[in-house]
């Protein structure tokens, strides 16, 4: 393998390493009325009740910051990018 080579293999291993890096999840417990703070108290969520297996879970933050369900922010990012082409359509 010669310098050039490596230095391509070293290139992928180390976004395969970044990517790896952002799938890391991190898992918390917490008891009703218990917060978890995110970032430098930018984001604040507390859980509001436990019922039947759903979590009501209440966030404070600035109107700046966005919180939306998946489902929503899934919706919001296919209107961004607008209807479908017709070459997208035939793949």
């Amino acid at each position: 393998m010669d310098i050039a080579e490596i230095l391509v293999f070293k290139k992928k291993l180390k976004l395969q390493f970044k990517l790896i890096e952002r799938l890391i999840m991190l898992v918390l417990s917490r008891r009703l009325g218990e917060k978890i703070i995110i970032g430098d108290r930018e984001v604040e969520m507390v859980v509001i009740s436990y019922d039947k297996g759903q979590v009501k879970l209440g966030f404070e933050a600035d109107k700046r910051i966005k919180i939306n369900r998946e489902e929503v922010y899934v919706k919001i990012e296919n209107e961004k990018k607008g209807p479908p082409d017709d070459n997208d359509k035939k793949k």
